[in-house]
């Protein structure tokens, strides 16, 4: 019964392991792609900028 309860645990924290490191993938995700948005953004007004001139 001992041992059941032994893997319940480990399975427990594996899965809020896998929890926390799946939400800080997320969050790393969505600042990626905001610096990337950001940074085409800036590109794109910058271009325009310049054919205005």
């Amino acid at each position: 019964m001992r041992l059941l309860g032994l893997i319940f645990l480990i399975a427990a924290v594996v899965f809020i392991l896998l929890g926390v490191f799946l939400k800080l993938a997320a969050f790393f995700f969505v600042s990626m792609l905001t610096l990337i948005a950001a940074l085409v953004l800036f590109m794109i007004l910058k271009k325009n900028q310049h054919n205005q001139t």
